[in-house]
């Protein structure tokens, strides 16, 4: 009996030391792209069974608009960077709007508020997020593509920005962004 308590018990920590070991990479690459320490939480699977909201992502703001330095992934986000860790070659839609929210709401930690400057700001650095994943520089850059010319054109209105495009007043002239040679 004690052999069957302690594999019970062994049963239930390991998935919560991976997720422990996959929030902290996950804080790592946001750290990168904040340029300071920040949190990320992958949102448990008890509390998706509650969880009405539509956002795969969020950060929290004090009253003065101060981001503070955690958000947390929604499930399905953080399902997302998992299986996009295990299939970097071929990302579905799925896994690359994943790498995206990830890089989003870095944006939002670094204090961006607006959801269409942070969604321009972020998809600038998204072939920086998939590197810091794992990804070779082709694969990062044609994730980054993807989520440009497939996924941020169905936006909502809110989240895009006329500016955001190559030459335009949101481009950042980074070397990575989607529209770079």
């Amino acid at each position: 009996s004690v052999v069957l308590l302690v594999s019970l018990g062994l049963s239930f920590l390991v998935p919560v030391a991976r997720r422990h070991v996959e929030e902290r990479h996950l804080a790592s690459v946001a750290s990168r792209l904040v340029g300071h320490p920040v949190a990320v939480h992958c949102q448990t699977n008890a509390a998706a069974l509650v969880d009405i909201g539509p956002e795969l992502g969020w950060v929290p703001f004090d009253a003065d608009g101060v981001p503070e330095p955690q958000t947390l992934l929604k499930r399905q986000a953080c399902n997302g960077l998992r299986s996009y860790a295990k299939h970097r070659t071929r990302p579905s839609e799925d896994e690359v709007i994943a790498v995206h929210v990830l890089t989003h709401e870095a944006m939002h930690m670094r204090g961006e508020t607006q959801e269409a400057v942070t969604e321009c700001e972020a998809l600038q650095r998204d072939a920086d997020t998939a590197r810091m994943l794992g990804a070779t520089a082709i694969q990062a850059r044609r994730l980054a593509r993807t989520y440009w010319l497939v996924v941020y054109p169905t936006m909502p209105d809110d989240y895009r920005a006329a500016e955001c495009g190559p030459g335009k007043a949101l481009d950042e002239g980074l070397v990575n962004a989607p529209w770079s040679p």
